[in-house]
């Protein structure tokens, strides 16, 4: 167990910058600090192949990765449960809080994820290949990215989003919060968008052959708020 503990601009050429969780181990961090860490992916928290990682009450700031997952990265058939977590200020390429990869799942609840960045798309979480995320009662402010910045969703992996808040995030070009492509699927409930920007789908676009349900959601972006088409950007 990691309790109460900080983890300053430490540095990985590969993976893992702070803390990495490997095979069929547990770990549970809890009211940790994560600041200034960098690596290749999973700049603060790498979890790979069927490890088990529980973070609760812990705070990531201005993480990098060089390539994806800013703080925390979830790979292989690992799982993760992420609860009453700040991440702020983490950058990277492709995921600038949090990636999921593979088939792993993750659970992330009652967290805040505020001002990071992505060069190229998901600033916030980004879900890919087979993977499963649960995302509830969370907020995304300010987040950046050229295209869908809060949250991505790719490949066949499946997102749940339930009573979350999206606000003022931007996106150079397509999504200013949420995009789902290629073949996977989106769950939307009882969450608000306002005041998203993009120059498509301000707050959600749905693209390829991907599905996306919405129910009981309120948005109020500055476009239509919510576009679908056949073919990704």
């Amino acid at each position: 167990m990691i309790d109460s503990c900080s983890f300053k601009h430490n540095t990985a050429e590969f993976s893992d910058g702070a803390v990495g969780v490997y095979d069929s181990s547990k770990a549970v961090i809890t009211r940790s600090n994560f600041t200034g860490n960098t690596a290749g992916t999973g700049a603060a928290v790498g979890v790979w192949a069927s490890a088990q990682v529980t973070i609760d009450g812990c705070s990531f700031q201005h993480n990098t990765a060089t390539t994806t997952d800013g703080a925390v990265g979830v790979y292989d058939s690992s799982e993760a449960v992420i609860t009453r977590s700040n991440f702020t200020g983490n950058t990277a390429s492709t995921g600038g809080a949090v990636g999921v990869w593979a088939s792993a799942q993750v659970n992330i609840g009652s967290s805040v994820f505020k001002r990071n960045n992505a060069s190229t798309s998901g600033a916030g979480i980004v879900a890919q290949e087979r993977s499963q995320v649960s995302i509830s009662q969370s907020t995304f402010t300010g987040n950046t990215a050229p295209k869908d910045t809060s949250v991505v969703v790719t490949g066949t992996a499946q997102v749940t989003v339930d009573r979350c808040s999206f606000q003022h995030n931007t996106a150079e070009s397509y999504e200013g919060a949420m995009g789902v492509y290629d073949s996977s699927k989106a769950v939307i409930t009882r969450s608000n968008f306002t005041g998203n920007a993009a120059g498509t789908g301000s707050a959600v676009g749905v693209w390829a052959s991907a599905q996306a349900y919405k129910r009981k959601r309120r948005a109020r972006s500055l476009s239509a708020g919510v576009s679908s088409k056949e073919t990704q950007p």
